[in-house]
């Protein structure tokens, strides 16, 4: 088992709802299939049930890709997500939408790049079942009724920002500077929220619904999260390597050192 992160959204409270991990067993990868299978074919209808007999959705860009997972603390996944690590002329978004070059990153051409792709969260971690396959609504995620305790800690997307986390902290390890994303607006605009700005290169199309192709660079989006949530950054570094801090907390850390 690799590497395991928590979130935590109250600093006030240290009690972890999920936990997130890279899914490297055929195991939980066979979990996270199930899980799409549910949102993508079952309740969105986004994918034709019977092309999947077996009740789990893969495609061709399953061996591309870095699988990740959410899991409640009894071990249930709770949302799946991944990163298609592939050239941009060959991601999952270059089939459907139209990507204005001119918008693209200029010094994007010899990094490395993946697509954020197949969020999909459980419908017992979400508000409203019409919540649907991309959680914008869970600025108010549902926990189990035993386990809801404090309503303000429902005021945070725990489990949105910690699959986030822990394809950052494996992004900043394999060398992935940009984020590619086929996003609803409203998704894009719950991350805004958190400083996460990903910004339009192409028009909305049909693709699982209305998308907008969205492109962010990981060195950009640290340094605006640290601009207005600096104890975000901090969460979202914690656990990893001291090499591979961001360096707005590289100096951080120097200053307090000299201090």
């Amino acid at each position: 088992m690799g590497e395991r992160v928590r979130f935590i959204c109250d600093q006030r409270s240290m009690e972890h709802y999920f936990y997130f991990e890279l899914l490297g067993s055929e195991e939980l990868l066979r979990a996270s299939y199930a899980l799409r299978f549910e949102v993508y074919c079952r309740e969105r209808g986004f994918l034709p049930v019977d092309a999947f007999p077996d009740g789990l959705e893969t495609d061709s860009f399953d061996r591309h890709s870095l699988h990740f997972g959410a899991f409640h603390r009894n071990s249930a996944i709770a949302g799946t997500v991944r990163l298609v690590r592939a050239p941009l002329a060959e991601l999952p978004l270059a089939e459907r939408c139209t990507l204005d070059r001119t918008l693209l990153p200029r010094d994007m051409a010899n990094a490395g790049l993946a697509e954020v792709s197949r969020l999909a969260v459980s419908a017992n971690f979400r508000r409203r079942a019409e919540d649907g396959v991309l959680p914008a609504e869970l600025l108010t995620t549902v926990l189990p009724a035993a386990e809801r305790g404090d309503a303000r800690r429902r005021g945070c997307p725990e489990l949105v920002l910690g699959l986030y986390k822990i394809m950052y902290h494996e992004s900043k390890r394999r060398g992935i500077a940009f984020w590619f994303a086929a996003m609803e607006p409203s998704l894009a605009r719950l991350l805004r929220r958190f400083n996460f700005s990903f910004q339009p290169v192409g028009p909305e199309v049909d693709y699982y619904g209305p998308v907008t192709p969205y492109v962010a660079r990981i060195a950009d989006l640290e340094a605006e999260v640290f601009a207005h949530r600096p104890e975000l950054l901090r969460e979202m570094a914690d656990g990893l390597e001291p090499e591979l801090m961001p360096p707005q907390l590289q100096a951080a850390l120097a200053v307090a050192t000299t201090d």
